[in-house]
């Protein structure tokens, strides 16, 4: 009995990777806004990967007391408050929130409506149930609670970094670069020291390679993490993730949920059953009259 193939997707404005079961192929493709073809139409796509780059990228501190109360208008709200051009009808937000010491806090992405239209209207991506952003992924492995630190993973082309102080996320980035130089050192620490990392009291985790390890013993930073011994491609290391479970973060929420229907048809399994109640009700009243 054949069963349906699932893929994994990585995407990025200089090519595309997907991973099946048995193998990972590479193909590269011009800059464009369009959807690339999916390379098996008969195939499930199990989780994309998209590029933080492309998206809008934003770390949010509210004054409430949990993170169920946040909501894509509120932070509608918040993004505009910083002067953000951040129209609702042009961006389908996915965020994720922890509590901190004074309300809660974490990250916001922006998936531009236009590609959301063009991911709902073609087959087979309409039917992924995750999509989900490469930076958030790629750091959130590294996250211990209650540990304050900066979250590294280096591959062949750049850099993905951020912070968690120990209750949430207070920034990501990536810094695009085959090999980093002393401006791209400057550009990441300043950044990670706007975030509120403190070299003399935070460590750092993740994966780097060699060039970048030299410089934090250089700077004297505490690193507490991996060093690659070979070379890997951002594709191959976003795909390498699909062994792991998603994190919390995913485009595919609220009414652009991905559920099969008989998910759906579960939210209204209260209402059905009353339906049902008040119609047995009726023909047992019209049957004894």
């Amino acid at each position: 009995m054949s069963t349906t193939p699932t893929l994994d997707l990585s995407w990025h404005p200089q090519g595309i990777a997907w991973q099946d079961a048995e193998h990972t192929i590479l193909q590269g493709m011009p800059d464009s806004d369009t959807l690339p073809d999916i390379p098996r139409t008969d195939a499930q796509v199990r989780r994309i990967y998209l590029p933080c780059e492309q998206l809008l990228v934003r770390a949010v501190h509210l004054a409430l007391p949990s993170p169920a109360l946040v909501d894509s208008d509120m932070l509608f709200q918040e993004l505009c408050e910083e002067a953000i051009d951040a129209e609702p009808e042009q961006w389908w937000l996915a965020w994720h929130t922890d509590t901190c010491d004074d309300g809660v806090a974490g990250m916001v992405f922006g998936l531009p409506e236009a590609w959301r239209q063009q991911l709902q209207a073609a087959t087979p991506w309409s039917q992924t149930p995750c999509i989900v952003v490469d930076v958030y992924e790629r750091l959130q492995q590294f996250c211990t609670p209650e540990t304050a630190a900066a979250m590294i993973d280096q591959d062949d082309e750049g850099v993905f970094f951020g912070y968690f102080d120990g209750k949430a996320w207070r920034g990501m980035r990536r810094i695009n670069a085959e090999h980093l130089e002393e401006a791209h050192h400057f550009d990441m620490w300043q950044s990670l020291y706007a975030m509120g990392f403190q070299p003399q009291e935070h460590r750092v985790y993740g994966i780097i390679q060699e060039d970048l390890h030299a410089y934090l013993e250089a700077e004297h930073i505490s690193f507490q993490g991996s060093i690659r011994s070979d070379s890997i491609s951002r594709h191959a290391a976003n795909l390498a993730l699909s062994q792991k479970p998603s994190s919390a973060l995913n485009f595919r929420h609220g009414r652009w949920s991905a559920l099969q229907a008989w998910q759906r048809l579960s939210f209204w399994k209260r209402s059905i059953l009353l339906a049902t109640l008040a119609l047995l009700t009726w023909a047992g009243g019209s049957a004894y009259q």
